[in-house]
């Protein structure tokens, strides 16, 4: 059974005062008696809600947070500590989060005989293939190493993924700001021009009065043209998270764009192929770790046509003839698959994939980052 963070409203006394209210998270009602003896709170009401999203935002469990926690388990672990007493000191200055909420509640489980894999299964913040370490560790005896190299392949993911971003969201802000850069010139500082340029009595070459033309029009429909960009914008992402086929479409469209098309490809079969090869590491079959490798996969396009070839091998067809059939599969990849699966190396040339296409990731955002500096310049340079 999955654990749900709750928010309960409580009315009553806290430390023999005067009655009082507050707010209090826990996921269970039992956890939440024992956070209350903690704060001294004495309950008469109680009140449970879904936990806001200003909550979430604040206090929610993150990505680097959980890097943390198992950075902080590795060094306590190595230092002799037993799990529990490890988590106890994970605690300090994780109280009021969401994850040092998650922590008591892991730490009591495990006190009532789970184990720690067992009690973070119950939790969705963990990736299966973290889960899978873990319990190796526990069987081995060696679990402050099984993490060490869990959190060895969730950093290089998490690194992959932030190159992906910046080298998506480069362009985008660029763009934005020479529109922006543009429109103030078009309304503020083109209008001065025009009444100097209306003193000269001569006729002003083509592109000068196209410009000014270009400004007056600005000044007079800008505003409906902002709003309509708006409501444009809005109508699109509504449909393109409601309507499944065309967030498709635009996903298949997004890979085929010229160089930012290039770097999604590198980065997401970058971040599959290190999932896919660490999964396979820790012990987990073929489809296990094909389904966690597919999960990290963010462009729907890509995702579906990889949930198919899962189907694919279900029913014995072989990795590498599953793989081929996948679109915009870089074909380097596919022959290191196809040769790995031959020779029984597969995890470790799949690793040497990851490793390849995350290089290509990176020169494929250093590339964009010159091209777009020479429009840069020349654009100043026009204005």
């Amino acid at each position: 059974m999955k654990h749900k963070l709750r928010c309960f409203h409580w009315f009553g006394r806290q430390e023999n005062s005067n009655k009082t209210s507050g707010s209090l998270y826990a996921y269970s009602r039992a956890q939440l008696a024992q956070l209350a003896k903690r704060e001294k709170i004495q309950i008469q009401k109680l009140a449970e809600g879904s936990v806001s999203s200003i909550y979430k935002v604040r206090f929610g469990i993150k990505a680097n947070q959980i890097n943390s926690l198992i950075h902080q388990l590795i060094t306590l672990l190595e230092s002799g500590f037993p799990v529990t007493e490890a988590l106890s000191q994970s605690l300090k200055h994780r109280e009021k989060n969401e994850l040092g909420i998650l922590i008591h509640l892991v730490r009591e489980e495990i006190q009532e005989g789970l184990s720690l894999s067992q009690s973070l299964s119950r939790f969705d913040c963990f990736a299966p293939t973290l889960l899978q370490y873990i319990r190796i560790g526990e069987s081995n005896g060696k679990l402050a190493d099984t993490l060490r190299w869990a959190l060895e392949q969730r950093t290089r993911s998490m690194n992959i993924k932030r190159k992906l971003r910046t080298a998506l969201i480069y362009p985008t802000l660029v763009f934005l700001v020479a529109l922006i850069v543009l429109i103030i010139m078009l309304i503020f500082v083109l209008p001065q021009f025009e009444s100097l340029f209306a003193g000269f009595g001569a006729e002003l070459p083509a592109l000068t009065q196209w410009t000014l033309g270009l400004s007056a029009w600005t000044q007079s429909y800008g505003l409906y043209l902002l709003m309509g960009t708006t409501l444009f914008t809005l109508v699109i992402t509504t449909l393109l998270r409601s309507v499944t086929r065309l967030r498709y479409r635009f996903d298949a469209l997004l890979l085929g764009l010229p160089i930012m098309g290039k770097a999604l490809r590198s980065g997401e079969w970058a971040r599959f192929s290190l999932i896919l090869a660490s999964s396979l590491g820790a012990g987990l079959p073929i489809l296990n770790a094909w389904h966690n490798a597919t999960c990290v996969v963010e462009n729907g396009y890509l995702n579906q046509h990889l949930s198919k070839a899962q189907q694919k091998i279900n029913q014995g067809m072989r990795l590498s003839d599953a793989m081929a059939e996948v679109p915009n599969l870089p074909s380097e990849l596919g022959m290191l698959i196809s040769i790995g699966e031959s020779s029984g190396r597969l995890t470790s040339l799949l690793e040497k994939a990851s490793l390849d296409l995350e290089q290509q990731l990176i020169d494929t955002t250093d590339n964009l980052g010159k091209l777009i500096e020479p429009l840069l310049y020349y654009y100043s340079e026009a204005w």
